[in-house]
């Protein structure tokens, strides 16, 4: 049978799903190291705030896609959208578009974080930076408050390029630490 002769099987047949992947049992010392990695990872990012007592940076480290990067980076770092061009890469991009959307869009604040969201996935996959937290990060540029909002392209610089470079330098060290090959980490850096 030809291609051309298989069909695809109609619009609701396909949100059927599949059948459910096989799921293996994730080691205890894994649950444990990976819980570790990600309390350390928090601590560096917000060492410039708490430890250090930077009042610039008070709130600014602490920004909503940070998380959910700390958790691809120690849970799946393996992971094609957790290698360092994707996580520094879209990040960047991500926040350029949410600053420029709010820039030219403020007043209209739902326009905005649309065109900001939509921009930065058609960048980051036309760059081959994917990373889905960065998504959160093009969001926050215009949701963020006057705090993030005052800071213009600085946002792009502290905390966001800032930021990811200090989780992506923990993730190289804490993650290769691990004799386990499934987490070291870069898988690769471009």
């Amino acid at each position: 049978m030809s291609d051309s002769q298989i069909q695809s099987p109609g619009y609701f047949q396909r949100m059927r799903g599949g059948p459910a992947p096989a799921r293996t049992r994730i080691h205890p010392w894994v649950l444990i190291r990976t819980w570790a990695a990600v309390l350390a990872a928090v601590g560096v990012v917000a060492l410039p705030h708490y430890y250090w007592n930077w009042s610039w940076a008070t709130d600014l480290f602490i920004v909503t896609s940070f998380g959910s990067t700390i958790v691809v980076l120690f849970a799946v770092p393996r992971a094609e959208f957790a290698q360092p061009r994707n996580v520094v890469g879209g990040n960047i991009i991500s926040a350029i578009c949410g600053v420029t959307a709010f820039k030219l869009l403020g007043n209209q604040q739902v326009l905005a974080v649309a065109i900001a969201l939509a921009t930065s996935v058609l960048l980051m996959q036309m760059f081959h930076a994917l990373h889905p937290p960065a998504g959160s990060t093009a969001v926050f540029a215009v949701i963020g408050g006057t705090a993030i909002t005052d800071l213009g392209y600085w946002f792009v610089i502290v905390p966001i390029l800032a930021g990811m470079v200090i989780l992506v330098l923990a993730a190289v060290v804490i993650n290769n630490a691990f004799k386990s090959p499934t987490h070291h980490y870069p898988a690769h850096w471009l």
